[in-house]
C-alpha cells in the first residue's frame, strides 16, 4: 500500500472511486490519495488525484510507481521510501508531481469526508440478512461524539471486491448519504479505507411491512394513520430530492419496534 502507515494519513481515502472525487476537490491543487486497480485483473495501485483546473473541473489521476529497489515515485527525478514521504516532499516544495503536467502541484490535502468512516468505529455483530451486494449484519457505530448507536451494516461478500462492485456500492451510498427524514433510512457512511467494504445505516429492527401485515390484524384506521402515511411522507421527501424509488412494495418497507414506517 505504500508503507509509512499510509492508511493513517487523513488524506488517504482508501478504495474511493473516481466518481466521488469531484465532490471533494474544490480548488486547484486540492488532492487526495486513494487505491484502485488501473486495469482489469491487475493489482491495486496508489493513485494521487489532483484538481489541476478549476474552470474545467479537470482532475488528473497520477499513479504512484514502485521501482526495483522498492522506492516510490511519480516522476523519475525523485524517489522516496514511502508514499507519505513522497506527498510531504511535493506538498512542501511546490514541484509538480509529474513533469509532463506542470500544473499538477500539490497545495491542499483533502481529508476524509464525514461519511467516510473508519473501520475501527464499526463493530459487526449478528448476521440478519443477505442481499445482492453482500451480507447484512447488526452492529454498533461509534459517533464522532463517542456515543454508540445500533446500526445495520452491509458487507461485501468476497474478501477482495472488484472495481465494478465498489462502484455499485458507492453509487448506492452516494444516493443515500444526502437524505435525512424520519421515514427514510439514514445512512451514516461507508468504510472504504480497506476491505471488507461496509455501508453503515440506521438499524430498523421491527421487520418488513409484509411480514408484519401477515402476522398482525391491523385496522384500516391504523393502516392509514401509521403505515400508509409514513410511507407517503417518505416517498414525498424522496420525490422532493428528485429520487424515484421504482420498487415500492411492502417487502421494501421496514418498521421500527414502535411501529414507525
Amino acid at each position: 500500500m505504500g508503507g509509512g502507515n499510509l492508511e493513517e494519513e487523513d488524506y488517504y481515502h482508501g478504495l474511493l472511486p473516481r466518481e466521488d472525487i469531484p465532490h471533494l476537490l474544490i480548488n486547484e491543487g486540492d488532492f487526495l490519495v486513494r487505491s484502485s486497480a488501473t486495469a482489469p485483473n491487475q493489482p491495486r495501485q496508489v493513485i494521487i488525484s489532483i484538481l489541476v483546473e478549476k474552470a474545467g473541473a479537470i482532475v488528473r489521476h497520477v499513479v504512484v510507481q514502485q521501482n526495483a529497489q522498492g522506492k516510490f515515485l511519480t516522476d523519475a527525478n525523485a524517489c522516496f521510501d514511502s508514499v507519505p514521504e513522497l506527498i510531504h516532499f511535493y506538498l512542501n516544495y511546490g514541484e509538480p508531481i509529474l513533469s509532463t503536467i506542470p500544473n499538477a502541484i500539490l497545495k491542499r490535502a483533502v481529508t476524509r469526508a464525514p461519511w467516510e468512516l473508519r473501520h475501527e468505529t464499526v463493530i459487526i455483530e449478528n448476521k440478519i440478512g443477505e442481499g445482492e451486494f453482500g451480507e447484512v449484519f447488526s452492529g454498533k457505530y461509534k459517533l464522532p461524539t463517542g456515543r454508540m448507536v445500533d446500526v445495520a451494516i452491509k458487507s461485501a461478500k468476497t474478501a477482495e471486491t472488484s472495481k465494478e462492485k465498489i462502484k455499485e456500492m458507492m453509487k448506492e451510498a452516494r444516493l443515500m448519504r444526502n437524505y435525512e427524514h424520519p421515514n427514510v433510512i439514514r445512512m451514516y457512511g461507508v468504510c472504504v479505507e480497506h476491505e471488507p467494504l461496509l455501508i453503515v445505516m440506521e438499524l430498523v429492527d421491527g421487520g418488513a411491512l409484509d411480514d408484519f401485515l401477515k402476522k398482525n390484524r391491523v385496522s384500516v384506521k391504523d393502516k392509514i394513520e401509521r403505515l400508509v402515511a409514513g410511507g407517503a411522507w417518505g416517498l414525498e421527501y424522496l420525490h422532493s430530492k428528485n429520487c424515484i424509488h421504482r420498487d415500492i412494495a411492502a417487502r421494501n418497507c421496514l418498521l421500527t419496534r414502535t411501529g414507525i414506517l
